[in-house]
C-alpha cells in the first residue's frame, strides 16, 4: 500500500506537462521516455470529478515498464465532448494511432464518448465506477442543473469536496483514498475547473453506441461504491453485456488509490494478453 508522500515523489519526479488544444489548457503526465515512447501497447487514463492526471500514480509506477501511460487533466470547459476530442487530438500530436482506455466516474464516461467519436483509437476500454446515461442516473442526485449553474464556482466546491468528508475509511486503502481525494479537491483542482466538471457530466446525454467489440470492454466497480448508485452500475452492465466485470467487494470509489494491487492486476490481465 502506497501513502501521501509516495504521492508527493511522484508528482516531483512526474510533474504535469500543458497542451493546448483549441484554446483549452490541459495537463499531460506522459510515461514515455526516448525507446518507451514508441511502445506497441499505450493506455490512456482519465480521471473523474475530483481528480487530476497525478491520481493513478500507483498504477503508472506499476505499469510503466510494460505499457506506455498517458493520463490527463481536464481543462475548464463544461463540456464532455471536448473532453473527448481534445483527448484524442492530444493523442495525434503525440503519434497514438491506437490506443487502451481506463476512466474512472466521470473517466469513465468521458472514455466511451472518446471511443464513440473517434473509434479508430480505441482498442480496448475499461470503464471504472461509472455510467452511461448521466440524464437518468446521476443528475436526480444532484440540485436542478439551473441552481448548480447559477451558483458562485467557490461555493460548488466547498460543497463537493464537503462530502468527501462523510465517506468511509474503515481500512487503510480507504482512509488513503479519502486523503488524496480531499488533498485533491482542496489544492489541485481549482474552483473553476470543478464547477466545469460538474456541468461537463450533469449536461451529458446518453453515452451513444459503439462500433467496439464488448469483448473489448472491461468494467471495473466496487460493491461498496458510496458515490456511484447501484442502478448506475447496472445500467453499465446491461449496456455492454459481452463485457468481462470486475467487481471489488470493497474499494469505495476510487479503487486504483485503495485497492491498487487487485485493481492493477485487472489491467495487467488485459493489457498483457
Amino acid at each position: 500500500m502506497s501513502d501521501l508522500a509516495d504521492l508527493m515523489r511522484f508528482r516531483k519526479q512526474h510533474p504535469e506537462q500543458s497542451a493546448q488544444v483549441r484554446g483549452a489548457r490541459w495537463g499531460v503526465i506522459d510515461s514515455a521516455t526516448g525507446a518507451r515512447a514508441n511502445s506497441s501497447r499505450t493506455l490512456v487514463l482519465l480521471p473523474g470529478t475530483l481528480g487530476t492526471a497525478e491520481i493513478f500514480w500507483q498504477q503508472m509506477r506499476a505499469l510503466s515498464r510494460q505499457v506506455r501511460l498517458i493520463a490527463f487533466t481536464y481543462p475548464a470547459v463544461p463540456d464532455v465532448e471536448r473532453f473527448a476530442d481534445g483527448i484524442a487530438e492530444i493523442l495525434r500530436v503525440k503519434g497514438i494511432r491506437i490506443t487502451s482506455l481506463l476512466g474512472s466516474s466521470l473517466g469513465g464516461y468521458t472514455a466511451q464518448l472518446v471511443a464513440a467519436r473517434h473509434p479508430e483509437l480505441v482498442e480496448r476500454l475499461f470503464i471504472g465506477n461509472s455510467l452511461c446515461d448521466p440524464h437518468a442516473s446521476w443528475r436526480p442526485r444532484n440540485p436542478p442543473l439551473e441552481e448548480l449553474e447559477a451558483m458562485p464556482a467557490r461555493d460548488l466546491k466547498a460543497e463537493r469536496v464537503a462530502r468527501v468528508n462523510d465517506w468511509p475509511e474503515s481500512d487503510p486503502g480507504l482512509a488513503l483514498a479519502k486523503r488524496v481525494i480531499g488533498m485533491q479537491g482542496r489544492e489541485m483542482i481549482s474552483a473553476r475547473h470543478l464547477k466545469a466538471r460538474v456541468l461537463a457530466l450533469l449536461r451529458a446525454q446518453n453515452a451513444p453506441p459503439l462500433s467496439l467489440p464488448t469483448d473489448r470492454i472491461a468494467i471495473i466497480d466496487c460493491a461498496d461504491d458510496p458515490v456511484m448508485p447501484p442502478a448506475a452500475r447496472q445500467e453499465v452492465r446491461d449496456r455492454y453485456p459481452g463485457a468481462t466485470v470486475h467487481t471489488l467487494p470493497t474499494g469505495g470509489h476510487f479503487p486504483y488509490i485503495s485497492r491498487p494491487g487487485p485493481y492493477t492486476d485487472i489491467l495487467r490481465q488485459h493489457l498483457l494478453r
